[in-house]
């Protein structure tokens, strides 16, 4: 993962959006720079924690961003982290490669939703302040 991830940002960094584009479509980019919009570094821990599905789509769109490498790559190895603590866990209480991926899938599909409703909460409140 974090090979993976250092790869693609240096290939959005470098190779510029015309590529990644290519890569990952234009619907996708656009909807990853609204959300990491406006949220910083700690949008892209939380991303780390809980959307490891779309690592490689992180790291292209954050390649992109005026965002410092250090400060990336120290985000991204701290929010491998809880989840790499977590799938350790899940191995130590389950017994065969199917309890472990139906317990990871359950975990990860759980984290993902308390993490959606969190963020778009928040957005509400903040256009709901902005407005009054």
């Amino acid at each position: 993962g974090l090979i993976t991830s250092i790869t693609n940002f240096f290939i959005a960094r470098y190779l510029g959006r015309k590529i990644v584009i290519k890569l990952i479509g234009e619907e996708n980019i656009k909807k990853a720079d609204k959300f990491i919009q406006g949220n910083g570094l700690l949008m892209l821990f939380f991303l780390r924690v809980f959307q490891s599905g779309y690592f490689d789509y992180i790291s292209y769109v954050i390649g992109l961003t005026s965002l410092k490498f250090k400060p990336y790559i120290i985000v991204t190895m701290l929010g491998l982290v809880p989840g790499s603590v977590l799938w350790y866990l899940v191995s130590l209480i389950t017994d065969t490669a199917l309890e472990f991926t139906a317990v990871s899938v359950t975990l990860s599909t759980a984290l993902s939703i308390i993490f959606f409703i969190g963020f778009f909460t928040v957005e509400f409140i903040k256009r709901k302040t902005k407005i009054k």
